[in-house]
């Protein structure tokens, strides 16, 4: 059974210092995965049950989000539940997306041919290089576990969402991650860690859906979310409240849209 490692911080600095310069982006357009030397890594304290799965790829092409629900469930049950601590150590996420989901990496996010390009695509998906949430939803691997880490059976976490109890454990991992403009306009916004508000906001996005598609009130309904959450503790409102406040500006989104 293979062990899951991260990378020594100085090996992961000579990585990113290699990008930087341009002299390790070539390496990124080679297939298979990067070999790094015993002395370079730390065994990750979590010990895996089985070896690392192999992810899909839409018709062996580029992976698309078509795949993205069942690589995530495969991930998160490949590397289990962790502490988010351990869910933000940027040396596991590096070295899962250069060892042993490195040629998935390079399929599901190509490297662009322009210099620039490819160093802010193989920072986004490969590392978790710059500070806050949004590195960990853009990374090629840590973005699959963060999304059912935070939608799993959420009411087991909050009893407050006990009434949002769904028979299928994964529903709200489904409906985050089967529509691209959702899980890009929920866990790019501030409240995107806070489940009690994400769940409630997939739930209302759900509700929503059959009448009308749900790109432009995602966009709409997650900024005024946002923008509520600074002015108020939404957390701290009974869910059938939190739903109602959603459901109201989500209605006032619709009205607006009907009258144009």
């Amino acid at each position: 059974m293979s062990r899951i490692h991260v990378l020594r911080k100085q090996t992961l600095d000579e990585l990113e210092n290699r990008v930087v310069s341009g002299e390790g982006i070539p390496r990124y357009l080679q297939p298979g995965p990067f070999d790094f030397l015993p002395e370079q890594l730390l065994e990750f304290p979590h010990e895996p049950q089985q070896d690392a799965p192999t992810l899909m790829l839409e018709d062996g092409r580029r992976g698309r989000a078509s795949t993205d629900i069942e690589n995530a469930l495969k991930i998160y049950e490949w590397l289990g539940p962790m502490s988010e601590t351990e869910a933000r150590d940027e040396r596991l996420w590096a070295w899962l997306a250069h060892v042993p989901f490195a040629d998935y990496t390079r399929s599901r996010w190509p490297v662009p041919t322009d210099a620039k390009q490819a160093r802010d695509s193989i920072f986004d998906h490969w590392f978790v290089y710059h500070e806050g949430r949004r590195s960990l939803r853009r990374h090629a691997i840590g973005r699959l576990w963060w999304a059912v880490h935070l939608t799993r059976a959420p009411w087991e976490y909050d009893d407050a969402l006990a009434p949002l109890r769904k028979d299928d454990p994964y529903a709200y991992t489904r409906m985050l991650l089967g529509n691209q403009e959702v899980f890009f306009h929920t866990l790019e916004r501030e409240f995107g860690s806070n489940r009690r508000i994400l769940i409630a906001l997939l739930e209302v996005i759900d509700r929503f859906r059959a009448r009308r598609a749900p790109t432009p009130l995602v966009k709409w309904l997650a900024k005024e979310v946002n923008l509520a959450c600074r002015y108020r503790e939404l957390d701290l409102l009974p869910i059938e409240e939190l739903l109602a406040f959603m459901e109201a500006m989500a209605a006032l989104e619709r009205e607006s849209t009907a009258g144009t």
